[in-house]
């Protein structure tokens, strides 16, 4: 299911307007739409023709579905200890059994080591162990935020060019629209074990080498303002860096709900019907 949206162009009256939403409906294949006519906002030209737009309508069409590979990072640095790292492993958890089957996860915790946890796999292949991966996270050590950073670009560069390798076996176009890389990475303070520079760290986030992807960081109590967050985010341009807060560790559920909000918008589909 996608939205339609047909953005008003025209000061046509109502009526005429209306009168296009079977002829919209036509040239999508006789899907049936609804909404409410509009006219045109300021400067546009009358001989231009009428024009509908379509509200949040929900129409069927037969498209490939936008799939994610998410790549956790926790901190499991001595401050994550206690009630952070336990509502953290249950919002992990639950946030985990929301994804749909073909969306694939990669699991790292670190602190002043980076560990794999979760091997990169389908969902679906994944459901049965997740959760006991999960919960032999122990918190212990300092916090390698930038050297998680680094790691996650790599990841993000494996994967894409995984994704291309599979696709060019299969004769088909190097083509990543239908899957896309996020990062998500938890932490709760300052970064007090990297071998990797604070510039390095944003010279990996700037030049990728991938397209398009999308890091969220779920900022836990103070995390926001420490100098690694604050400037990750001011040097993404193209707000690849997204941070969610969470004030405490009663508020991790809510930074979870969050990011799946997020989530859903990055794997959407909006189609533009022009006229």
């Amino acid at each position: 299911m996608v939205r339609a949206h047909k953005a008003p162009r025209t000061a046509a009256a109502a009526a005429a307007d209306a009168a296009l939403v079977p002829l919209l409906s036509a040239r999508l294949g006789g899907l049936a739409l609804g909404g409410h006519a509009a006219g045109a906002g300021a400067g546009a030209s009358a001989s231009s023709g009428p024009s509908i737009w379509v509200r949040e309508a929900m129409v069927p069409v037969k498209t490939k579905p936008v799939y994610a590979d998410v790549h956790f990072y926790i901190d499991v640095s001595s401050s994550m200890s206690g009630s952070r790292l336990s509502t953290c492993q249950k919002a992990l958890c639950d946030f985990f059994h929301s994804l749909r089957d073909k969306d694939c996860v990669q699991l790292h915790s670190f602190s002043h080591v980076i560990t794999l946890v979760v091997p990169y796999a389908q969902k679906k292949a994944l459901t049965r162990t997740f959760d006991a991966s999960v919960a032999s996270l122990c918190a212990g050590g300092a916090t390698a935020l930038r050297d998680a950073v680094v790691q996650s670009v790599a990841d993000v560069q494996s994967a894409a060019a995984r994704i291309k390798r599979e696709r060019e076996a299969k004769g088909k176009a190097a083509d990543s629209a239908y899957r896309k890389q996020v990062v998500v990475i938890l932490t709760d303070g300052e970064d007090c074990g990297s071998r990797t520079s604070t510039a390095e760290m944003l010279a990996a986030v700037r030049r990728p080498g991938v397209e398009a992807y999308k890091t969220f960081i779920l900022a836990v109590a103070d995390a926001r303002g420490t100098p690694d967050v604050a400037q990750l985010q001011a040097c993404s341009t193209t707000k690849s860096v997204e941070v969610i807060d969470a004030a405490d560790a009663a508020s991790i559920p809510a930074a979870f709900t969050k990011l799946k909000e997020k989530l859903q918008k990055v794997t959407s589909i909006s189609i533009i019907v022009r006229g």
